[in-house]
């Protein structure tokens, strides 16, 4: 007898533990990483086989690195107190007056700008699901991280962007050129045209000195017959 309520008991335990380990709820995060300006939504999830009309949780974030926006519940009736948003600290309320039912409550939230830290946590405490009490949160926080991804410079070590000044083939070719050279200026004339050589001026006067002696010898010639 004993031993068919000691077993009884272990079935019941074992039960309650599978029961309790299928109503478990779940937190998440749309992404582990963005960058400043994204949006991040941080879920809280019940068990789908048991939706509820009702929830409650409370949510601490790091309002240096994240802003509150808003909150989605899939039901008529919310209660958002975001009193104490500007200390990181949430409440969330939300219930069905209509029957309506929901399976998750979505929080969205902005990144704000690159986390000193690995990430920072988001965490979900005070979790109550009217649709089974018995539901708890087996990992109560997410974490996230904020960083700008570091873009490589398209222009660095590209050999293609290198200044075209210091490339051979782009010196002006009249540079250091013998050819285009200026010729050294002669001397020039009258009229201003360069004179290909200079004229020799003792030329004429000896001419005119060996035509004086000529005449000279002639005259003294006549001058010697007519004695």
């Amino acid at each position: 007898m004993k031993k068919t309520i000691l077993g009884i008991m272990l079935t019941l335990a074992l039960v309650l533990a599978l029961v309790g380990n299928v109503n478990a709820a779940s937190v998440s995060a749309s992404a582990t990483e963005v960058k400043a300006g994204e949006t991040v939504s941080i879920t809280v999830k019940v068990n789908k086989d048991k939706p509820t009309d009702g929830m409650q949780f409370d949510l601490k974030f790091d309002p240096d690195y994240f802003k509150y926006e808003s909150t989605t519940t899939g039901l008529d009736q919310n209660t958002i107190n975001d009193q104490d948003v500007a200390n990181g600290n949430l409440i969330v309320w939300t219930y069905s007056s209509d029957g309506t039912t929901t399976e998750e409550v979505v929080v969205t939230f902005t990144a704000l700008k690159d986390t000193t830290a690995d990430s920072e946590d988001f965490v979900v405490s005070n979790f109550e699901s009217s649709a089974d009490i018995s539901e708890t949160l087996e990992e109560n926080t997410v974490k996230v991280t904020v960083k700008t991804p570091v873009e490589d410079d398209p222009t660095t070590d590209d050999p293609t962007t290198d200044d075209p000044t210091d490339d051979p083939t782009t010196d002006d070719p009249t540079t250091d050129d013998p050819t285009t050279d200026d010729p050294e200026e002669g001397p020039t004339g009258s009229n201003g045209e360069p004179v290909d050589k200079i004229p020799q001026a003792g030329a004429p006067i000896y001419a005119g000195v060996v035509a004086v002696m000529v005449v000279a010898g002639a005259i003294l010639l006549v001058r010697k017959i007519r004695k």
